[in-house]
């Protein structure tokens, strides 16, 4: 955010509740308020007031689920570095990923498949979807790479814009910096990217 600030953009950094049994579902709407108040923030200081959302991790998959679900106020694109793109359990998931998406969802896959989807952002792609940036690492250990590769295939079926990188020596949540050579080139992508949106 610091970096995009440089370039002269407004960026807004806000939080959601992790601990105390916060669902993920409360995390989106901690989002949801933190990005009204932004909103609200740019309409008093005269700014647009187009949003991008931008996270890493758990705060990609936040992002997503925020920018794609319905929402009164338009999303002008998403960036996502290594974030699920769906929360449904897949065989061979890594067993602390899998423990922290079944205790953030707050009940069992089996207990409540529509949660599950719900939370998937890739069920949540449809003619209104805005654009999308995914970044990760080629050493992405908790998200598998095939995941990524249908979400890529439905947005691009549902004729929405998405652009997907991978970077060489970047692992799980490389993009925290802008110092790597991995990190200044997603940097640069994603500089591409809002010029394009």
């Amino acid at each position: 955010m610091v970096a995009l600030t440089k370039l002269g953009y407004v960026c807004g950094s806000l939080d959601y509740r992790l601990g105390g049994g916060a669902t993920a579902l409360e995390q989106v709407e901690d989002v949801a308020l933190g990005r009204q108040v932004f909103t609200d923030y740019l309409k008093e200081s005269g700014y647009p007031e187009g949003i991008v959302l931008c996270g890493s991790s758990a705060g990609a998959h936040l992002a997503l689920l925020a920018g794609m679900r319905d929402s009164e106020e338009p999303t002008l694109g998403i960036v996502a570095a290594s974030g699920p793109v769906t929360f449904e359990l897949w065989e061979e998931i890594f067993p602390p990923i899998r423990d922290a998406m079944v205790s953030i969802a707050g009940k069992s896959m089996t207990d409540a498949p529509e949660l599950y989807r719900e939370l998937s952002p890739y069920y949540h792609i449809n003619g209104c979807t805005p654009p999308i940036c995914l970044l990760n690492g080629a050493n992405e250990h908790m998200f598998p790479r095939p995941l990524t590769e249908v979400f890529v295939a439905k947005m691009q079926l549902a004729g929405r814009f998405v652009e997907s990188h991978v970077y060489a020596n970047a692992e799980h949540g490389f993009f925290y910096d802008v110092t790597r050579s991995c990190q200044q080139k997603a940097f640069h992508d994603v500089t591409r990217f809002l010029a394009k949106i």
